[in-house]
């Protein structure tokens, strides 16, 4: 009951991966949905290169194609 774990990702102690080859376009997507508020943020945001740029190089360090870095926090 309650919760058995959490899972950070872009922590900087990460400590597991998560295979999501077959999910950035959806990943993309819906960054791009996401238009006005990266806009109020002021600059260029390029969803699919800062998701790409994530997660070919820790896919490449697992063996897959595309992969999340998390930290495994549990209690």
């Amino acid at each position: 009951q309650g919760v058995r774990f959490a899972m950070f990702g872009g922590s900087p102690s990460a400590t597991h991966y998560v295979d999501v080859t077959g999910h950035l376009d959806a990943g993309i997507a819906s960054l791009r949905a996401h238009k006005l508020y990266f806009e109020g943020l002021g600059g260029d945001f390029d969803a699919a290169e800062m998701l790409t740029g994530m997660m070919e190089p820790a896919g490449k360090e697992v063996g897959v194609k595309h992969a999340l870095q998390v930290e495994l926090i549990t209690p």
